[in-house]
């Protein structure tokens, strides 16, 4: 019964990440073309997470993927790799910050899900 219980609260754990990440995708496609409101529901949703996995590593990973990454999408966009149709931030979207880190959000929480589940091994 206790395994049965465990299974249900990772599961209920791993759709509401899963509601975070498509959450993440519906203000991208919805707003993109406004950076602002796109940075403000993004960082609302950022927000909310460090809320609901009340986790000091959830900052963290938020802190660390939004600046590692955003190091090489502004690196490659400089020098012609690729482009953003709506770039207002160093020639990226002001947004992508934000949600390299809600990104990083994700990865994180499902891991830790995965791993409650006993797919470490």
């Amino acid at each position: 019964m206790h395994l049965f219980r465990n299974l249900k609260k990772e599961t209920n754990n791993i759709i509401l990440n899963l509601l975070f990440a498509i959450l993440n995708l519906l203000v991208i496609a919805l707003f993109f073309k406004n950076a602002i409101l796109t940075c403000i529901l993004l960082g609302i949703l950022a927000i909310l997470s460090m809320f609901v996995w009340k986790c000091p590593l959830t900052i963290a990973t938020f802190s660390v993927m939004a600046v590692i990454f955003i190091i090489p999408e502004i690196y490659f966009v400089k020098i012609g790799i690729w482009e953003y149709t709506f770039a207002n931030f160093y020639s990226i979207p002001a947004w992508l910050p934000i949600l390299w880190g809600n990104t990083g959000i994700f990865i994180y929480r499902m891991a830790i899900e995965f791993e409650r589940l006993g797919f470490h091994k």
